[in-house]
């Protein structure tokens, strides 16, 4: 069975500004799938859930606090 290709919609007037973050390898493969069933690129998918979370209020506040095993952190060289 061959992989049928999905057309990935985004924005054709996209003008912004470069994000780059480092993501848990789980956390960036829950963006991805998410993204890949709502038909939307990773970025757009953020963009949208942002602007959704946003449209309810403002965005929640969040604890600084991260319950991630510790060779998930990340350091500046």
């Amino acid at each position: 069975m061959t992989d049928a290709k999905v057309k990935r919609r985004s924005r054709k007037d996209a003008t912004g500004v470069q994000l780059q973050m480092y993501l848990a390898p789980t956390v960036r493969d829950m963006l991805a799938d998410a993204a890949g069933r709502s038909g939307l690129n990773r970025s757009l998918y953020l963009e949208r859930l942002l602007l959704q979370l946003q449209s309810e209020g403002q965005l929640p506040a969040l604890a600084p606090e991260l319950d991630i095993p510790q060779e998930s952190h990340v350091t500046a060289a």
